[in-house]
């Protein structure tokens, strides 16, 4: 360990703490530069803020397993722009806005398992051409306005107990 400095922390794991809110991170990334993985799990995290997300302009993996989120800011993530795998399984959330994504051209893939999402709109991946794996099980989807077919690089898509009654909408030709 004595061998080890600052830029050798890659990743800062949150887990059972009580974090109504992400904390201000700003000096903890200005120290450790090399952190590309932000983990925050069974935190009663219940707001995600762009101001508090932007400063990890380097973050690859980000996930929030096990909160209690409701709901994400259409530009929650507009800063994070390697992002390569989004988690948010294990919240409350009922509703992704369309453009969450609009950024996120890096993103691979995307876990919004075991959540209370009703819907998937139109747009929602319509910026992430490297999208390989959607994973939805354990939601109670009714509508999916997505075009999975446009997507190219998707291998793996996982509705494993989420669809209900399901309507789906494409405007593919």
């Amino acid at each position: 360990m004595d061998d080890l400095d600052d830029q050798d922390v890659e990743k800062l794991w949150i887990v059972e703490e009580t974090a109504i809110y992400i904390p201000e991170m700003s000096n903890v990334v200005k120290k450790f530069e090399s952190i590309f993985e932000l983990r925050i799990w069974s935190c009663r995290l219940k707001f995600v803020e762009r101001s508090k997300l932007k400063v990890f302009k380097r973050i690859r993996v980000l996930d929030f397993f096990n909160n209690e989120i409701e709901e994400l800011p259409s530009d929650a993530f507009a800063d994070l722009t390697k992002l390569e795998e989004l988690k948010i399984p294990n919240n409350r959330m009922k509703h992704l806005p369309g453009d969450l994504f609009k950024n996120l051209r890096k993103l691979i893939y995307f876990f919004g398992e075991f959540n209370q999402f009703e819907e998937l709109p139109e747009h929602l991946f319509d910026n992430t051409s490297q999208l390989a794996v959607v994973k939805m099980n354990g939601n109670a989807l009714q509508k999916i306005f997505v075009n999975f077919m446009a997507l190219k690089n998707l291998n793996n898509v996982d509705f494993l107990g989420s669809i209900r009654r399901i309507e789906y909408v494409s405007n593919a030709p």
